[in-house]
């Protein structure tokens, strides 16, 4: 069920992967990536949010600040309930290198 919800996110043009990953297990999943980009964490973070936005994630808080940016998300009615958080950090010791990681969370009632 979770990997049925997972959002597929799509790098931006030019980005270069260098690893990526993803797990699962109860009502929780994790997908992460690391990207060689010139994007800053900031941009990087409202790339993802474009994506999720158009299919229909609805964003329910955002901050973001120096190499940092995170967002939550929230998808579905009822007992189907998806919430995520994106989070896009911006290496200290490799300028262009970005970390992305959505986890994703089936609401408790």
């Amino acid at each position: 069920r979770v990997q049925q919800n997972m959002p597929v996110l799509v790098a931006p043009s030019g980005a270069i992967f260098q690893s990526s990953g993803m797990s699962s297990g109860g009502n929780a999943g994790d997908i992460s990536a690391t990207l060689a980009t010139a994007f800053s964490a900031q941009e990087l973070a409202d790339h993802y949010g474009q994506q999720l936005t158009a299919v229909g994630w609805e964003r329910t808080g955002a901050e973001a600040g120096g190499p940092a940016a995170w967002s939550y998300w929230r998808r579905g009615e009822g007992e189907g309930v998806w919430l995520g958080t994106l989070l896009v950090i911006e290496s200290a010791a490799q300028p262009d290198e970005r970390v992305t990681w959505f986890r994703l969370e089936l609401e408790s009632e």
